[in-house]
């Protein structure tokens, strides 16, 4: 058990591998000693307890406020008293969610921003935008911003996650056409697209459709996400090279893709995780990394990407260096 005080009378306990039955049994121990310690000091009102099971796919402040919601109904209930919300509290919360996801996803209630604006290092085409990163964006009902990890978790958990990536890309193609985008737009898309043969086909037949800026859209995996299934990513950047489309590598870390690995991969950008590139104007072995990387990206006819360089020193180093662009 972990305890922790937010403010003034306000205290948060966190559980490990408690269940319901240890839930109550703590709770009905707690009540016994503010019961104690208000006749100690002549107060019968000591504390109330609210209680929810952890959300695998919730965020913290949305477990903070079934907390909160829970407490107010133990403060109905009594002094000192206790509730604690079960795991059919926790199943009714997931079909609320269940549902709010899926409308957004069928009816397209999500924006797509552009974001991470790169550009040209070098060369006669220095300080060109040469590509944007789309990101989604969705609300609830009040209004709130959804986390992007908690709509995504939800739509993998129900099985919605093909249409919600296929939304995306049709979003993405209605941007370059209305707007007469130029440059490359890279298009972040989960394990189970990347790894479904029916999502596969349907993404080959719209860059089929859409073969006049086919070669701005890049299809873009964490190489987290790469090595989870290495077979399975080859043979899908092969079907969008096939089809006229690109393939980037984002948050690179060989921890996950060995160099040597790299070539067999058929990649066409290789983005560097951030902390390659922070303060790497001081760090020799960042910079030697950043070197081999780069000469090995040449060797591969990749075109390698620093990502958020925020320090001047830091971005004369990755232009020094010949990466093919930066985001800052």
């Amino acid at each position: 058990i972990s305890a922790y005080r937010f403010f003034g009378s306000e205290f948060a306990m966190i559980l490990e591998n408690a269940n319901n039955k240890e839930t109550k049994e703590l709770s009905s121990y707690l009540k016994t000693k503010f019961e104690e310690l208000g006749k100690s000091i002549n107060h019968e009102y000591v504390a109330n307890i609210g209680a929810t099971p952890f959300n695998p796919i919730g965020t913290t402040p949305e477990m903070i406020s079934a907390c909160s919601e829970a407490f107010e109904m133990a403060k109905q209930i009594g002094p000192n008293e206790a509730y604690i919300r079960d795991e059919n509290d926790l199943a009714r919360d997931m079909l609320v969610w269940k549902d709010l996801i899926f409308d957004i996803i069928d009816n397209a209630k999500f924006s797509v921003g552009y974001i991470g604006n790169a550009n040209i290092l070098n060369g006669k085409n220095e300080g060109q935008l040469v590509m944007q990163e789309a990101f989604t964006q969705a609300k609830d009902n009040n209004d709130k911003q959804i986390p992007i990890g908690t709509f995504v978790s939800i739509a993998e958990k129900y099985e919605k996650i093909l249409d919600f990536d296929k939304a995306v890309v049709n979003k993405v193609l209605k941007h370059i056409k209305s707007n007469n985008i130029k440059h490359n737009i890279s298009i972040n898309l989960s394990l189970d697209s990347i790894s479904d043969n029916e999502f596969i086909s349907w993404l080959k037949t719209i860059i089929h459709n859409n073969s006049d800026i086919s070669s701005q859209l890049v299809f873009s995996i964490t190489a987290y996400g790469v090595a989870k299934d290495i077979e399975k990513f080859k043979i899908f950047s092969h079907a969008v090279h096939e089809a006229g489309a690109k393939i980037i590598i984002k948050r690179f870390e060989s921890k996950f893709v060995p160099l040597e690995s790299i070539k067999d991969l058929n990649i066409d950008y290789i983005r560097l995780a951030r902390n390659y590139t922070n303060n790497i104007f001081k760090d020799n072995g960042k910079q030697a990394f950043v070197d081999s990387m780069q000469e090995l990206s040449n060797l591969l006819n990749i075109k390698l990407f620093a990502e958020n360089v925020k320090e001047e020193e830091d971005f004369n180093f990755v232009k020094k260096a010949n990466l093919y662009g930066a985001s800052r």
